[in-house]
């Protein structure tokens, strides 16, 4: 739903995507009422970008947008995008990874409810259904509120059964067992600094 306390201006989106191949825009879902008042939408990028979109009365709105190559293509991906208090935030696979923070602005409180049905796979834009989302995905949450980092976590541990980085890698985390970041600085990643001393002045 739009209106107020119903998922816009608090939320989290939780969902499983596997992208696939394909190029532009798949819509998770979408929904947008008539002129440019309120809006959402969920956008899995066929260049491996992840965008969340919301809109309400006036045009005023707030968004995060990844970087290409953000999830990888034919693979499963756990995505959380979280909203409070005008700040945007993105998990990965249990990972903090992106965030926006519209500090400056007032807070999003002024949604209507919607004119048109909310589409699943693609999205309503005033009645026309375009974008379609070509990938696969699974266990779509919809909360009207916040989860905190532990519950992401959580979420992703009880699929998984591995431990999340929910706090973000440490600025030192370089490598691990597998040769890919662990969440934890050891010796690990002391083996990949010390096997570059030499290769430079």
């Amino acid at each position: 739903k739009a209106g107020f306390g119903n998922g816009l201006e608090e939320f989290t989106y939780a969902f499983w995507v596997k992208r696939g191949t394909y190029i532009g825009n798949g819509r998770l879902f979408g929904n947008f009422n008539d002129d440019m008042n309120t809006a959402v939408q969920l956008n899995i990028i066929g260049t491996g970008a992840l965008s969340c979109m919301i809109r309400q009365e006036g045009n005023h709105y707030r968004e995060l947008t990844t970087p290409a190559d953000t999830i990888t293509e034919d693979q499963w991906h756990h995505i959380v995008f979280t909203f409070k208090d005008n700040r945007m935030d993105l998990f990965i696979d249990g990972v903090y990874r992106y965030y926006v923070n519209y500090a400056e602005f007032v807070p999003m409180v002024d949604f209507a409810e919607w004119q048109y049905p909310m589409t699943l796979f693609a999205r309503n834009v005033r009645g026309t259904l375009n974008e379609h989302y070509r990938g696969q995905a699974d266990d779509l949450r919809i909360y009207n509120y916040a989860l905190s980092r532990d519950e992401i976590g959580k979420l992703y541990y009880d699929v998984t059964g591995e431990a999340s980085c929910i706090y973000g890698y440490p600025s030192l985390d370089i490598s691990g067992p597998d040769g890919v970041r662990d969440c934890v600085v050891n010796l690990y990643d002391f083996a990949a600094f010390a096997a570059q001393w030499m290769e430079s002045g």
